[in-house]
């Protein structure tokens, strides 16, 4: 997964950041080199099993770009079939571009670098993401039911194909860019319960909206983020539980799209900022119509019941918490609301 706030230019300089240039310039190349890490290693592992999976095996490879198999042909263009299922792989990919939007603060010129941002990590994921998709779906011939089987169908995979010594080379780089991403998420979710508890609008927001003065770092929101993250990674161990991960923030992706197709007309477009410009209309719809593919594809299927309640639940506390405010508190929602003490 690409994410956008990582291909953001992040300003060292911002009047928000607490760090010297010096740092802030550190960290930047730190968070490029994981980027470019990423890019290169899935674009090379995907280069890599094509060319591999073409010289041994012949025309299979390219076959099994377009067969069914192992997967039964009848019913594989339905509605909740197998294709619509792989839907869910796009769904994966593309979570996570909003980080940069989280992140807009810290951006160097958001108006523009925020939406730029978005659209070649988008493009990049897509891109990237196919590629590899490609390239394990050439090099995959053999027994499928062992690489069904395996702890990790593309470490089985790369491992078949390349070697113990080149496979484990790029599983080693794939696990670089997934400790990145993670990372990156942690410094996403931690960012946004600093601002939500900062604005008053986050539970314990007095707790969580401080600031260490050693180290200029919100420590409380990052512990509380982390803490979560290892709920999840503990909690959620099968695919059907990860599907969650999926549809809590398409789902937020849907609540956005809505609420801006109905309110766009208050949103002018600030001289110098990005702009689709008559597109607007057709995109937000756009983003509507797939949020909506998504949960029915999502959702529709019997296995993924228990995921959609367990999101739904996480929708439900979001939706409490809000009326709780609304009739407690409603100073607390209104635009700039009352900053947490």
């Amino acid at each position: 997964m690409i994410e956008a706030d990582s291909i953001c230019r992040i300003d060292p300089t911002s009047r928000r950041s607490r760090d010297g240039p010096a740092t802030a310039a550190g960290r930047q190349r730190a968070n490029n080199l994981a980027v470019w890490t990423e890019l290169v290693s899935v674009a090379a592992f995907g280069i890599v099993l094509v060319a591999v999976g073409l010289a041994s095996g012949g025309g299979e490879g390219v076959h099994n770009l377009t067969s069914t198999s192992p997967v039964d042909a009848s019913g594989y263009w339905a509605l909740f079939g197998p294709f619509a299922g792989t839907v869910v792989l796009g769904a994966f990919t593309f979570t996570g571009f909003d980080s940069a939007a989280a992140l807009a603060d810290e951006t160097q010129n958001p108006q523009r670098a925020v939406p730029l941002g978005i659209i070649r990590a988008s493009v990049a994921a897509a891109l990237m993401g196919l590629l590899f998709l490609i390239g394990v779906t050439v090099a995959g011939q053999g027994d499928w039911a062992a690489i069904g089987a395996a702890a990790s169908p593309v470490g089985h995979i790369a491992q078949d194909r390349l070697g113990s010594v080149l496979g484990n080379t790029f599983i080693v780089f794939v696990a670089i860019a997934i400790f990145a991403n993670s990372m990156l998420q942690t410094m996403v979710a931690s960012r946004l319960i600093w601002a939500i508890s900062r604005d008053n609008r986050f539970p314990g927001s007095s707790i969580f909206h401080r600031v260490q003065k050693a180290s200029g770092t919100p420590a409380n929101a990052i512990m509380l983020a982390t803490l979560i993250e290892i709920v999840v990674i503990v909690g959620f161990t099968t695919f059907s539980d990860l599907i969650a991960s999926v549809l809590i923030p398409v789902g937020v992706y849907g609540v956005i799209s809505v609420a801006y197709l109905f309110r766009r007309s208050r949103f002018p477009v600030m001289p110098g900022a990005f702009s689709l410009g008559r597109f607007d209309l057709a995109a937000a719809l756009g983003a509507c119509a797939w949020t909506v593919l998504i949960l029915v594809l999502v959702i529709g299927r019997e296995e993924n019941h228990k995921p959609a309640l367990v999101a739904a639940g996480v929708f439900a506390s979001g939706l409490i918490w809000w009326a709780v405010l609304r009739f407690t508190a409603p100073r607390r929602l209104l635009h700039e609301g009352e900053r947490a003490k």
